[in-house]
């Protein structure tokens, strides 16, 4: 080995750290999509929803003063309702339906 070489390697980090941290800026960057990639899929998400759910009420269950309730959301009147039973939700949505 000559001197060139015996001190350049003391300048040089060890090899096994820089392929750990390229390994690493490769998989983060192959594999996770970017901000802006993520946006425009929750964009595309959203349009998708509107166009094909319509007037069709969205109904979910939340947490309202330590009970379980439906949530639903009426887009034709653009008020959203909440019923504690789902036989009252049933009865609402049959009603909404025949008018």
């Amino acid at each position: 080995m000559n001197t060139y070489t015996e001190k350049s390697a003391l300048f040089q980090p060890p090899r096994h750290g820089l392929s750990a941290i390229v390994d690493h800026l490769q998989y983060t960057t192959a594999y996770h999509p970017s901000k802006l990639g993520q946006l425009f899929n929750q964009l595309g998400q959203a349009v998708m929803n509107w166009l094909t759910t319509g007037s069709l009420p969205r109904v979910s269950k939340t947490m309202q003063n330590g009970t379980e309730v439906w949530k639903v959301y009426d887009p034709i009147s653009n008020c959203t309702r909440y019923f504690e039973q789902e036989t009252a939700l049933r009865v609402w949505m049959e009603e909404r339906y025949y008018q």
